[in-house]
């Protein structure tokens, strides 16, 4: 087991800017910029994931360096819900969490951080609230699947998605 020393926390408005910051840095760093779909993600989007659309980790170091985030939208009944790829209508749809973004700094690669902000958020996400935990993934990206699989995720759907991306649709069903 690593003893690093990484310290996960809820994320507040302020942090918006340097998890945008470090979105793009991960993305640009990507030899495949397909694996990674993030077009609509704003700083503006952010803050809005930080609490009002949903609710956002961070990983830091000891020192403070923001290390990775992971990004938590509550779809509701909207037409990107991924609940539909599974049937869900009604008020199950509003029982929906997305696992929407999560990226780890280079630097920081290799602690198992997006698997440990994964956990921080599935228990910031009651069960009796969110029994249906939905992400997508490309297929290309084995180490975010490996992560997802491991964390009780399952392959549900693959289909088009984001502009044309291929992605795997994946599901963890909570019971209370």
């Amino acid at each position: 087991m690593s003893t690093d020393s990484y310290i996960l926390a809820r994320a507040v408005p302020e942090d918006s800017d340097t998890m945008y910051r470090l979105l793009r840095e991960v993305y640009e760093g990507l030899d495949n910029k397909d694996l990674f779909a993030v077009e609509t993600a704003t700083p503006a989007w952010i803050q809005e994931h930080i609490s009002e659309k949903g609710l956002s980790v961070t990983a830091r170091t000891s020192a403070g360096e923001l290390a990775g985030i992971l990004i938590v939208d509550i779809p509701g009944r909207d037409t990107e819900n991924l609940g539909y790829d599974i049937g869900l209508t009604g008020s199950a749809l509003d029982r929906v969490a997305h696992i929407d973004i999560a990226c780890v700094a280079a630097a920081h690669r290799g602690h198992r951080l997006e698997q440990r902000m994964l956990k921080y958020a599935e228990d910031l996400l009651p069960a009796a609230d969110w029994p249906f935990l939905m992400c997508t993934i490309s297929p290309d990206n084995a180490p975010s699947l490996r992560c997802a699989e491991k964390s009780g995720y399952r392959i549900v759907h693959t289909g088009f998605k984001y502009g044309g991306h291929l992605r795997h649709t994946l599901l963890k069903e909570r019971t209370e």
